[in-house]
């Protein structure tokens, strides 16, 4: 069953690739769209069943949900729902583009779903038994009893950075009127990133450590109750704090963990359960964007601003992203592509303050290294504060136009099977890590740079490395000293 709907999918993909526009620039065609809506719609329908499982918490359930709100909101409002674009100014000045960009977004997604379904089948079908790594008992108890101590000294780092970034960030962040990032800068930039870093790897580490015990608790809320009151009350003290001065991206990233973590290694969370989840998480998301730049109280502001016109109007934030797309094709056509260079900043953002350092000794801008900077000077000046973002597809297409796109999806399909495929083999502690950057990431991947990503699972691997050093050091002098 799996293997044919896999041949389907690759006919999809051949099917998209004849359906290419002729032009890039062309009035929007609603029945166009549809067409690309609909194979969209069925390779998914047939990934969920080559993959089938009784869990539906998986990192590539929340990463397709991202990427379809993100490409194909807008589209499915242009074919289903009648919506003129170009009347929307403010979001899609060139909606010209619509048609291609919905091709595109297609394509992406199709070579996504292809590489990430072959690389599944694959290691499934060439598993052997003596691929599986073997330790004794005593290893697996004595990493298990070091990563949860790690563990519980992540969650003390991340309560003393949350004090050292409240005390560094100024009184803008704390008044409620929300600005994103630019609410903060310098040391408390890298202040904020290595205290969600310690909170990420904390939580990720725990569920870990929780799955491999004989007996493990079944059931979210029951799961929950068991954890150490230490945990729980810093990590909803955490979100909650964040929250009500506007931020939702701390709290998401920590819900998303929980959940992908718990349906990878605890117990099998059903579509209708996810649904509530999901359904209560959208009207917190909601509540918090139409509050947050109130400059009273972020909750009750957002409450009483919140209205549902529409089922899109709960994730239209989100969607606003896919006029990054447009963009960039638009700069592509006149200009050509960056050559990658547009994706420097991430590649740099790794190591601290080499950003700043690469500009001055090359002489170059911050648009120079970033498509969300390139993009915002293209479209609305150098001097504009608020922005346009970027977005998976955005990034790769302005760095190395279609063929680019094509080939650094494939890899990025590859790369999420392979990690996902492997826990379950061989719980090690570097994969798990490598999939804590994933999961807590994985409904936001679409709107982000395609490096976005490298940052925290790099620093979520240096950190562990350190703390990992510090305990072999603590414990083997304990031992000499025995």
């Amino acid at each position: 069953m799996k293997q044919p709907l896999f041949i389907i999918n690759v006919l999809l993909l051949i099917a998209i690739f004849f359906l290419k526009p002729s032009y890039l620039s062309s009035n929007i065609n609603a029945s166009f769209i549809s067409t690309i809506l609909i194979i969209v719609l069925v390779a998914i329908f047939n990934h969920f069943i080559i993959l089938k499982g009784g869990n539906s918490a998986r990192f590539d359930s929340f990463f397709i949900l991202g990427f379809f709100v993100v490409n194909f909101q807008w589209s499915m409002m242009i074919a289903f729902s009648g919506i003129d674009l170009s009347v929307i100014s403010r979001f899609f000045e060139k909606s010209n583009y619509m048609n291609y960009s919905t091709w595109l977004a297609g394509l992406t997604i199709l070579v996504w779903l292809l590489s990430f379904q072959l690389t599944y089948l694959v290691l499934r079908t060439s598993r052997k038994s003596s691929g599986d790594i073997a330790f004794s008992m005593d290893y697996e108890s004595n990493k298990l009893r070091r990563d949860y101590i790690i563990s519980r000294w992540c969650i003390w780092l991340a309560i003393i950075f949350l004090f050292l970034f409240i005390l560094s960030v100024g009184p803008a962040f704390l008044s409620g009127v929300y600005r994103g990032t630019a609410n903060w800068e310098g040391p408390s930039a890298y202040i904020y990133t290595l205290m969600h870093s310690f909170c990420l790897l904390s939580l990720g580490l725990y569920i870990y450590v929780r799955s491999c015990e004989k007996e493990v608790p079944v059931g979210i809320l029951k799961f929950a109750l068991q954890t150490p009151k230490l945990y729980l009350i810093f990590f909803c003290s955490y979100a909650l704090f964040f929250l009500m001065l506007g931020d939702r991206g701390p709290a998401i990233s920590l819900v998303l963990l929980a959940l992908v973590f718990y349906g990878s290694f605890i117990s099998n969370v059903s579509a209708p359960k996810l649904l509530v989840i999901a359904m209560v998480g959208l009207l917190v998301v909601m509540i918090i964007g139409k509050g947050r730049n109130s400059g009273g109280n972020v909750i009750s502001s957002g409450i009483e601003n919140t209205q549902v016109d529409s089922a899109y109007d709960a994730t239209m934030e989100l969607a606003t992203s896919a006029r990054t797309v447009l963009y960039s094709i638009e700069d592509v056509e006149k200009n050509g592509t960056t050559n990658g260079q547009t994706m420097i900043n991430n590649l740099l953002g790794v190591i601290p303050l080499s950003q700043m350092i690469f500009l001055k000794l090359f002489d170059m801008q911050p648009m120079d290294i970033s498509s969300s900077t390139y993009l915002t000077y293209r479209v609305k000046g150098r001097f504009d504060k608020g922005g346009v973002g970027t977005s998976y597809i955005a990034d790769l297409y302005l760095s190395f136009g279609l063929l680019g796109v094509i080939l650094m999806t494939m890899f990025h399909g590859w790369y999420c099977s392979l990690i996902t495929y492997f826990l379950k083999k061989n719980k090690s502690t570097i994969k798990v890590i490598l999939f804590i950057a994933l999961a807590s990431s994985s409904v936001y991947l679409a709107r982000d740079a395609f490096l976005g990503p490298l940052r925290p699972s790099i620093w979520l691997l240096v950190i562990y490395f350190f703390l990992y050093l510090t305990y072999n050091s603590i414990y083997s002098r304990k031992r000499s000293l025995q």
